[in-house]
């Protein structure tokens, strides 16, 4: 909480890719998810977004990339030190995390701010869970 001193702390889980990384779900004056390795480095903050709100370059190529899904939420993404943890970035770089969905099917994309399309993520079909805290 030193990073984020007018936050409080609420849902804390262990990363299911390993053991050494969390994500912790935070409350300021907006809600977002830091992920964080064991040792307190930071690695990434996500805020969400509104859809209207994503830059133009990033809005186009979720347009371009969506194939007919539709856009339900939005998430910018500041990584802030590389994911083996070692190193900080001298600036973080910001990517924006796009939830779509067609159907009964959701998935991923993740644009770079320059609109870069860096993952798009398979179609999978849309399960609910309950009282599962939100990743980065």
């Amino acid at each position: 909480t030193k990073a984020f001193p007018k936050a409080t702390m609420g849902i804390v889980s262990a990363c299911a890719k390993d053991d050494k990384t969390y994500s912790v779900a935070m409350k300021g004056e907006k809600e977002f998810n830091v992920r964080v390795f064991e040792s307190g480095l930071i690695i990434s903050v996500g805020s969400p977004i509104a859809v209207a709100d994503l830059p133009k370059a990033v809005a186009d190529a979720v347009t371009a990339g969506a194939n007919g899904a539709t856009t339900e939420s939005a998430c910018k993404v500041e990584l802030r030190a590389d994911r083996k943890g070692l190193k900080v970035l001298d600036k973080p770089e910001i990517s924006y995390e796009i939830k779509l969905v067609k159907g009964a099917t959701t998935s991923t994309m993740c644009v770079a701010e320059n609109g870069t399309v860096k993952t798009a993520l398979e179609l999978t079909p849309t399960q609910k869970h309950k009282d599962t805290p939100a990743t980065l």
